[in-house]
């Protein structure tokens, strides 16, 4: 009887273990899709834009 009851609490306390494990981890999924979606922003065209009025006052001195 007693192993049985030790059986018990082994897996109890390993389900939420597990639990736990799955709930960290998809809170770091969430924090490294945000994170993904912010570093993609494109910054291109505003390079282009300086590099132009950088050109043109060099042009125009």
């Amino acid at each position: 009887m007693y192993q049985i009851i030790n059986w018990i609490c082994y897996i109890s306390v390993s389900f939420l273990v597990l639990e736990m494990m799955i709930y960290l981890c998809k809170d770091v999924i969430k924090i490294n899709k945000m994170s993904n979606k912010i570093s993609r922003r494109s910054v291109g065209k505003s390079r282009v834009i300086a590099s132009e009025h950088i050109y043109s006052n060099k042009i125009a001195k």
